[in-house]
């Protein structure tokens, strides 16, 4: 199991949330030189952290293949296999979603999620938490992660704010590329099935027998699943298009 207290930069988008509109900002402003934004800067400055926490753009600056195929129009905030993939990049690049991925399951107090990080993360503030919870509570309320993706379902009862995370079985490409984000995070070519990482069912709360019937009903001969362990078999150039979403578009 992870020690929470490594990850760094929790609150890096200040606190606000991941808006489908301000993708569609950020899609104007690249094709426009003379664009301007409606929003303030705090919140230029917020998206531009998001499209590289989402993959639409590499840690150089540059855009990465997802983020060419959605300048392009080839593939939208209404198609939800981006959200899935989307969902899968915020798991691996921001340190709250993975928290929230590996410990909140089913109907949680918002307040006793709260409690609980900081518990589990004592080396950072209150004020720090709060704010990267909050951002994820409205990337949640505002984009189809939420609801969708039945990631998180907020409601009110008696003034208390309440989560419900239920889950979905992703698409087969989207469960085989999260699976290649963990093998290169890893930087390993085998992983036991029983070791506590960030696999597949932990980023979508998905039975986990179902999500590796998936991955093995794709075909695609990436990986290999024997005596409890999963092998790495793409190497190279297949591999690179898998971690960089080539494979995703095609």
């Amino acid at each position: 199991m992870y020690d929470w207290n490594n990850f760094k930069n929790w609150a890096r988008h200040e606190h606000f949330g991941l808006r489908p509109e301000w993708l569609e900002m950020y899609k104007q402003s690249l094709s426009n030189d003379n664009y301007v934004w409606t929003i303030g800067n705090r919140q230029v400055q917020s998206i531009l952290e998001w499209v590289k926490t989402i993959g639409l753009v590499k840690k150089d600056g540059a855009l990465s293949t997802l983020g060419i195929v959605f300048i392009k129009g080839e593939i939208s905030i209404d198609n939800k296999n981006f959200w899935e993939i989307v969902w899968v990049n915020i798991v691996f690049n921001l340190p709250t979603a993975r928290w929230y991925a590996h410990n909140v399951e089913g109907k949680s107090s918002w307040n006793d999620i709260n409690a609980l990080v900081m518990t589990m993360v004592p080396r950072l503030s209150e004020r720090t938490l709060k704010n990267a919870l909050y951002a994820l509570k409205d990337s949640f309320i505002r984009t189809p992660i939420g609801y969708d993706l039945k990631q998180g379902i907020f409601s009110k009862v008696d003034g208390e704010v309440f989560v419900e995370r239920k889950g979905i079985i992703p698409s087969a490409k989207v469960a085989l590329y999260a699976l290649i984000k963990l093998f290169a995070e890893e930087r390993r070519d085998e992983i036991g099935l029983d070791e506590e990482l960030t696999w597949p069912w932990v980023i979508f709360n998905a039975p986990k027998d179902e999500i590796l019937r998936l991955i093995v009903s794709t075909q695609e001969g990436v990986v290999r699943l024997q005596n409890n362990r999963v092998r790495l078999v793409a190497k190279g150039d297949v591999f690179d298009k898998w971690l960089d979403g080539s494979m995703l578009i095609t």
